[in-house]
């Protein structure tokens, strides 16, 4: 997804140790980008050689995560959006995707994230960084911060962790809210603000309309993806999980067929993997299984690998049921499945935990 460091240039940040943390969790050679009053470190993504940025004249834009604009491919979206940023035109109800875009219009810098808030953005207390990564965020700062005790039971009891808190004091997780408090004036730096959520209508059709219904949104939402699915060869992570099989069923809307593999970690993932080869021979598809061990049976070298892997895969917060003691949540295994061709996953996670 790549990643991004924002930082004020009056700022008292410890810039090698914000690069030592990309260089940790895989990523090298940011491009930086002069902002006015802010400096900028911009990734591409760890297995992607495009740039994820587009200039025209003295106005940049800048993507991190993933994003489709209007239906466009990867390149395209970048460069209608940065012509509608221009033009005070951008249509977000066409902006699909897990993303966080940075505008420069030659003075100012507007960011906007994905309406839901999906991707998240980090700052300190004094509002003069922002990043991609907590990890970065942290051992930025010049001095210790104390951990949020509050928020570290939260995250024991239930795995996860409410905006705007995190697990240390004087960093927060941008909401709403908190985007609301930035300004041009102020700091020349403003968040595009999100519009309102429409109303909710209860469906009283029937149940064959509402289910064709929820069919014609799917297909046009997969529809808009068709290009860079195309452009980057969509590649899905098959169980027997409710989000996986509706994005296998939703490929029949892409016009190229989706790349497939499954876990099969001996002793864990043994039924999974019946019943997703028979999904995969129903449908013709091809499925690659990957073999893992689990944690338990490695040698105690080769576990804190995993362990540490896992922690900078997941930026020091994964927990139990997501990213923490096992090889499949690694930077090194979502290397492995997606091979030498693959540069597009798909991925229901998270949908089983709501």
């Amino acid at each position: 997804m790549g990643a991004f460091y924002l930082y004020h240039k009056e700022a008292n940040i410890q810039v090698d140790d914000v690069k030592h943390i990309f260089a940790q969790k895989g990523f090298s050679n940011p491009k930086i980008f002069d902002f006015g009053r802010w400096k900028l470190l911009l990734y591409r993504k760890v297995l992607l050689n495009v740039d994820n940025f587009y200039r025209e004249n003295d106005q940049i834009i800048c993507c991190v995560g993933t994003l489709v604009y209007k239906g466009l491919g990867y390149r395209d979206s970048l460069k209608r959006l940065l012509q509608d940023f221009r033009a005070k035109a951008v249509c977000q109800e066409e902006l699909l995707g897990h993303f966080c875009v940075i505008y420069w219009d030659g003075e100012n810098l507007t960011l906007l994230t994905d309406q839901l808030n999906t991707f998240h953005i980090f700052t300190n207390e004094n509002r003069t960084v922002l990043s991609s990564s907590f990890l970065a965020v942290l051992v930025g700062m010049p001095y210790r911060l104390s951990l949020n005790r509050i928020a570290l039971c939260e995250k024991l009891s239930t795995g996860y962790i409410i905006s705007p808190d995190t697990l240390v004091e004087g960093i927060q997780k941008i909401n709403d809210e908190i985007a609301s408090q930035f300004s041009y004036e102020k700091d020349g730096l403003a968040f595009l603000p999100h519009p309102p959520r429409p109303p909710v209508d209860l469906h009283q059709g029937g149940r064959e309309e509402s289910l064709n219904r929820q069919i014609e949104v799917l297909r046009v939402h997969f529809q808009k993806f068709d290009r860079l699915n195309s452009e980057f060869h969509g590649e899905l992570g098959l169980s027997d999980g409710y989000d996986s099989r509706l994005l296998l069923a939703c490929s029949k809307f892409l016009s190229q067929k989706l790349s497939l593999h499954t876990h099969a970690t001996k002793g864990v993932h043994d039924s999974t993997r019946q019943l997703v080869e028979k999904m995969a021979q129903t449908l013709g598809l091809e499925l690659r299984v990957v073999r893992t061990t689990r944690l338990e049976e490695w040698p105690g070298e080769r576990g804190d690998e995993i362990l540490k892997d896992g922690l900078y895969f997941f930026d020091a917060r994964c927990s139990y049921n997501m990213g923490a003691l096992s090889e499949v949540y690694t930077r090194a295994y979502k290397t492995r499945v997606l091979g030498s061709k693959n540069r597009f996953s798909w991925n229901g996670l998270g949908g089983e935990n709501l």
